[in-house]
């Protein structure tokens, strides 16, 4: 997990992590986007589903809000490159 999360900050992309309860997101990264959700609830995958959604959708109309502020480097000046 951590190589992968490393390479997507050194590529300036954003990440979101799933997870079934925060508790299980390390500590050193709750402050990132995570979206919970319950295996228990019978509607679960279509919540899950539509909180990616809406997630996927505010990373590209903003894409340096998605990029943790150290790695954002040229996004904070709107060059998405």
């Amino acid at each position: 997990m951590f190589y992968e999360l490393g390479l997507a900050h050194a590529a300036k992309k954003p990440v979101v992590f799933t997870a079934g309860a925060l508790e299980d997101v390390p500590f050193d990264l709750r402050h990132l986007r995570v979206v919970i959700y319950d295996s228990r609830d019978p509607y679960w995958g279509e919540k899950l589903k539509q909180s990616l959604a809406s997630y996927l959708r505010a990373a590209k109309s903003d894409p340096a809000r998605s990029v943790p502020q150290p790695f954002r480097g040229a996004l904070d000046n709107g060059d998405e490159s």
